[in-house]
């Protein structure tokens, strides 16, 4: 395996890892996705990454993708059109949870999804004791 290679396998668990202050320990890693299922050699190899970051600790949540109604004005090919789906809200979901669960006492969430923002704030309101980075 190449070094790339290696450092793609463990991106989600050294990421956490490199968050970590003090005497704190990574005590679960998720990983938010969906498979593009219509594209065959990206869903193979979407699977293959998924399996190797299971190999090194990491729990996948997987969503889903939507098609799109289609767009096209008369005469138009049309192209279908997909959007994850239920990504963002598998993330919310198991934040508030985790942190009702008390299942952490600082949580780290790695996204550039504004949305997320309720959950965090639902999270820390009832859970004042909870420290969640983004």
């Amino acid at each position: 395996r190449s070094i790339v290679q290696l450092i793609d396998l463990t991106v989600s668990r050294y990421t956490a890892q490199s968050c970590q202050t003090g005497n704190e320990q990574v005590c679960k890693v998720y990983y938010f996705t969906a498979y593009a299922t219509w594209m065959e050699t990206s869903y193979r190899r979407h699977q293959k990454y998924i399996s190797a970051l299971q190999s090194v600790g990491v729990e996948p949540i997987i969503g889903r993708f939507k098609k799109k109604k289609p767009n096209a004005e008369l005469g138009e090919a049309i192209i279908p059109e997909f959007e994850e789906k239920e990504t963002d809200v598998n993330v919310g979901v198991y934040l508030v949870a985790d942190a009702l669960e008390n299942k952490f006492d600082r949580a780290i969430v790695i996204s550039a999804d504004s949305d997320l923002f309720a959950a965090v704030r639902l999270a820390r309101a009832r859970t004042s004791d909870k420290q969640i980075d983004i």
